[in-house]
C-alpha cells in the first residue's frame, strides 16, 4: 500500500533496484528532485556519515524540503567511529581516504543537535547490530555483542538509531 524511492549515485544500484519495483533515481540527498512535501517518511540508514561537511546542512534542508509536515525521518549511522582507524592510502597515487568514504563521526548529542535545527527528535539510541542464528554459540556471542553495544564498545559495531519529526 506504499511506494519505495531511492536516491543513490550509482547507476548499478538504481538499475539494481529498478528490477525490485524500487522508483530509484541517480541522484545526491544535497540536490533531491523531488517536489515540497513529497514523502510521509525518509529512511536513511547508513548516509549521513557520507555526505562531506560542507554539505550536511544542506542535505537537512533538502530532507526537510521533501518531507510532509508530520513525516518522519529514520536515521542510522555508526556510533563514536574512529575515522582514522579506517583510512587507507592509495598505493599509486598516495590520497589518504576513508575505506568506506566517511566523512564524520556521530556520537548522540552531534546527530541530535544536526537534526534539531529542523525537527522534533522523537528518540535516539545507541544498539549494536546483531545476527541471530539458531545454534547455542552465535546465540552466546550475540547475547554478548549486544550488551556491549549497549555499552557503547566498538567490538560490536554500535549505531545510533535516530526517530525525529517534521513540525
Amino acid at each position: 500500500g506504499f511506494d519505495i524511492y531511492s536516491l543513490d549515485p550509482s547507476e548499478n544500484i538504481v538499475d539494481e533496484q529498478k528490477k525490485y519495483g524500487i522508483k530509484a533515481e541517480i541522484g545526491f540527498i544535497e540536490s533531491q528532485p523531488y517536489k515540497d512535501s513529497y514523502f510521509d517518511a525518509i529512511i536513511l540508514s547508513e548516509v549521513i556519515e557520507h555526505i562531506p561537511l560542507g554539505n550536511l546542512n544542506k542535505a537537512i534542508e533538502e530532507i526537510f524540503r521533501v518531507l510532509k509536515k508530520g513525516g518522519i525521518v529514520f536515521v542510522t549511522v555508526p556510533f563514536n567511529e574512529i575515522l582514522e582507524e579506517n583510512f587507507v592510502i592509495c598505493p599509486n597515487c598516495g590520497d589518504k581516504f576513508h575505506r568506506w568514504g566517511h566523512h564524520s563521526s556521530f556520537d548522540k548529542n552531534k546527530l541530535t543537535n544536526l537534526f534539531s535545527s529542523k525537527f522534533k527528535v522523537q528518540n535516539i539510541k545507541v544498539l549494536a547490530f546483531t545476527e541471530w542464528k539458531l545454534n547455542i554459540y552465535s546465540l552466546i556471542k550475540n547475547i554478548i555483542k549486544f550488551f556491549l553495544g549497549k555499552l557503547g564498545k566498538s567490538i560490536t559495531s554500535p549505531r545510533i538509531y535516530l526517530l525525529a519529526k517534521k513540525i
